[in-house]
């Protein structure tokens, strides 16, 4: 039976591998939706919300698919993007025409109540995925104690890291801007390795790509408690949660995270058993493999 992908689809060999998802595409389609269905990729050739050549208004962002059988009119879209309206007026097309579910990977019962349009019962929590494509080795190493974080933030956005910038600490390394962007480090990663612990904040929304890069390396975060609902629950000892739930101020978030990182930092036996935990956590789930399992499992159960 026939079966349409639309998205955005680009191989290893492209160039593209810093963009996780159109590579997915290309490799779950390939690999895995192949082997049940004939498959007709209708590929996006610019990113963000750009349209697609098919017979609705239908427009696809690089961190999304959707897969549409027209024979039963049904069709289930995967999707990272973070702002459900947004999300909503672009797959609108596609919500009206098909029997339609959709899968996100910030999935969180409280902002879908508030902010999501159309019916509550077809949107469901997905997975989420690191920026890196392939499984990194595990590269745990810590030769310093400090609490290490690089990344960009204002006033909106991770206020907490120009606050703690500012922290005369040698344990504290957490620099914030441009210059304090994974991508303008080139020892980033060994960095991180070598660090006891790394900060790890939400972004746009709770989920952040550095949670499942840290839990890739076994290196052991630090980061106020998970809010979002991914369809695999995010146990407390694959890191350190930071209790926020008593705090009313920006004074009290960073005083609740220096007080938990120095109340952990030198127990060693906790920190590997974090490092193992996360590892293990991400190998079970967020492999490109185990992704494309639980995706393919979900249209096939939509699809029936």
């Amino acid at each position: 039976m026939n079966i349409h992908a639309l998205g955005h689809f680009a191989n290893m060999s492209n160039g593209l591998t810093h963009e996780w998802f159109p590579v997915f595409n290309s490799f779950f389609t390939d690999n895995y939706l192949s082997k049940h269905f004939k498959v007709d990729k209708i590929k996006a050739h610019v990113y963000n919300w750009s349209p697609v050549d098919y017979p609705y208004d239908y427009r696809a962002h690089v961190n999304s698919l959707t897969v549409i059988q027209p024979k039963s009119s049904k069709a289930v879209v995967f999707t990272t993007f973070y702002d459900t309206n947004i999300l909503y007026n672009n797959i609108k097309p596609i919500l009206d025409n098909f029997d339609t579910v959709i899968y996100s990977g910030h999935y969180n019962s409280k902002i879908i109540k508030q902010e999501w349009p159309g019916d509550h019962n077809n949107i469901f929590p997905w997975l989420f995925r690191p920026l890196p494509w392939e499984a990194p080795e595990y590269s745990y190493n810590p030769k310093y104690k400090r609490l290490y974080f690089r990344g960009l933030s204002n006033k909106n956005f991770r206020p907490e890291v120009e606050v703690l910038d500012q922290i005369d600490d040698t344990e504290l390394d957490i620099v914030s801007g441009p210059g304090g962007t994974a991508s303008s480090s080139e020892n980033y990663e060994i960095e991180c390795s070598e660090s006891k612990i790394c900060l790890s904040l939400p972004g746009i929304r709770d989920m952040c790509n550095r949670d499942i890069e840290l839990w890739s390396r076994g290196i052991p975060s630090l980061r106020p408690r998970f809010t979002s609902e991914l369809a695999v629950s995010i146990p407390d000892d694959i890191y350190i949660p930071v209790d926020y739930s008593k705090c009313t101020n920006m004074e009290e978030r960073i005083k609740q995270i220096i007080t938990t990182y120095f109340k952990v930092r030198d127990d060693d036996d906790l920190l590997r058993q974090i490092s193992n935990n996360s590892r293990e956590f991400y190998l079970q789930n967020f492999t490109p493999s185990k992704v494309a399992e639980f995706t393919l499992d979900k249209i096939l159960s939509h699809f029936n």
